[in-house]
């Protein structure tokens, strides 16, 4: 109950037991076996001692470091050249197109608004008169 049996494989499709190994990969594997811990010259442990490494590294990662730049800089010294130059320029003339384009949304909204204001007033009226002339009937 609640079990499922996946069936039976046909006996050709089983696995191999015996895996074959080309050469060059059993000596492969025998090198990876002979690993042999790594040992200190006695150089080295006493630098690591005096800390004679540590701080050759650490003066070797600061001649590295940049300066740092402020974002905003660096965009204005982009901008003045190149790729930097077309891109900012391509920037402003969307931005006026869009200003543009904002300006007269809000003139045909403000036409819409008013055509919809007479819509509604010819509508009170239209209806006013159907009431008078039921009343009248």
């Amino acid at each position: 109950m609640g079990e499922f049996g996946l069936g039976v494989a046909p006996r050709d499709s089983r696995p191999v037991n015996k895996i074959e190994l080309t050469k060059e990969k059993e000596a492969e594997i025998a090198d990876a076996q002979d690993f042999s811990d790594w040992k200190l010259s006695q150089k080295d442990e006493e630098d690591i001692d005096t800390g004679v490494a540590v701080d050759a590294m650490r003066s070797k990662n600061k001649s590295k470091k940049r300066k740092y730049v402020d974002k905003q800089s660096a965009y204005m010294e982009y901008k003045k050249e190149g790729e930097g130059q077309s891109l900012e320029e391509s920037i402003k003339e969307n931005r006026n197109e869009l200003n543009s384009m904002k300006g007269t949304l809000k003139e045909l909204t403000e036409e819409c608004n008013s055509s919809m204001k007479d819509i509604n007033m010819v509508k009170a009226e239209l209806d006013r008169k159907q009431d008078e002339r039921k009343n009248n009937a």
